[in-house]
């Protein structure tokens, strides 16, 4: 049997099922923006903890070290670079709330290169991500729980992905996004 060759234009299947793919990329927007919203204010939250009570919390990490190893060994790095590493990663979940909302404003103007930036700067991302749950995964003796969550974060991201380039190769498809670049209204004082 000879398969067609693959081009920029080939079809993958359906991943809404015949739904539409505008509203389920608005979707997966706002699940995104939601998700990063939540884990922020949670972080904040522990980040607040961490700055008011770092020397007991840290006794604390200890002495239930049996039971909760990986944040032993967090808290074990020290208050300065706990801090830190909170304060980086709530500035990843602000990062991810504003693609969601990118991600949003691309599908709403049916805007094929919105999609495209989001959908590149979100691989890049994910594979960033599957290198610290792998490496999380493998150096901590709770491995279940950390595996379990972040496979789950995977499948979903993955699905998310599929639901985007599936409607980036529809707006691809019909020319829509390129002519309302052309000749529609200009949101922005530089050309394109």
């Amino acid at each position: 049997m000879v398969f067609p060759p693959m081009d920029s234009y080939t079809v993958l299947p359906d991943p809404c099922c015949g739904a539409p793919l505008q509203k389920a990329v608005k979707i997966v927007a706002i699940v995104d923006m939601v998700w990063a919203a939540i884990s922020a204010g949670t972080l904040f939250l522990f980040l607040l903890l961490v700055i008011l009570e770092g020397s007991s919390l840290a006794q604390a990490a200890q002495t239930d070290r049996l039971e909760f190893p990986a944040f032993a060994d967090f808290m074990e790095l020290g208050t300065g670079i706990v801090i830190l590493c909170l304060i980086a990663f709530i500035a990843v979940s602000i990062c991810y709330y504003f693609l969601g909302q990118y991600l949003l404003h691309g599908a709403m103007e049916r805007n094929h290169e919105k999609v495209t930036l989001w959908f590149t700067i979100t691989v890049g991302l994910l594979a960033l991500r599957i290198v610290y749950w792998l490496i999380g995964v493998f150096s901590s003796t709770s491995m279940v729980l950390s595996g379990f969550f972040g496979l789950l974060s995977f499948i979903y991201q993955a699905y998310a992905l599929w639901v985007v380039k599936a409607f980036r190769d529809e707006l691809l498809r019909s020319g829509e996004s390129l002519k309302l670049r052309d000749n529609g209204p200009r949101s922005h004082n530089f050309p394109l």
